[in-house]
């Protein structure tokens, strides 16, 4: 915190005032971090999940996001680790909404997990932004789109005549 306090120029009192612990100050700064991602939700699911992929491809290619997915996977302090995954839940279920949609509509195969659709999505890009970020490109995330498709859309038959 004091290096918050010399770094930021406010008065310590000001500091924690408004922050009372570290964990409160990191609580609300990947709040804040993690809402920067913009994720769209209409009545398209397919397009939602291609623009959201896209948008979350470019987000964790960032310096800040490749530096906090790296601390989560190295940190030893559990605290920490829940705050940065706590701090991704919102988003994660904004990023599932349009996929809950489609199975609700028929347009997922009955049974889809959405949820976990959504999480090997998240832990892909995160895994692949820091072993081979320089492959986080609009091809890889064709690819995964395909990919997710095979495995979730429902098949549409034509009726025979």
């Amino acid at each position: 915190m004091q290096e918050v306090v010399t770094l930021s120029g406010i008065g310590r009192s000001t500091l924690f005032r408004r922050w009372p612990d570290r964990d409160a100050l990191i609580v609300e700064a990947l709040s804040e971090h993690v809402s920067q991602l913009q994720i769209v939700t209409s009545r398209d699911w397919e397009r939602d999940l291609a623009t959201n992929m896209h948008g979350l491809c470019r987000f964790v290619a960032r310096p800040i996001e490749l530096a906090l997915n790296k601390l989560l996977v190295t940190t030893h302090n559990a605290a920490l680790k829940k705050a940065i995954i706590d701090a991704w839940l919102p988003i994660l279920r904004v990023f599932e909404q349009p996929l809950r949609h489609a199975l609700r509509s028929g347009e997922l195969i009955d049974g889809t997990d959405t949820r976990q659709v959504v999480r090997f999505i998240f832990a892909e890009m995160a895994f692949r932004s820091m072993i081979d970020p320089a492959s986080m490109d609009e091809k890889y995330v064709d690819g995964l789109l395909r990919l997710i498709l095979q495995g979730i859309k429902q098949e549409r038959h034509s009726s025979a005549r």
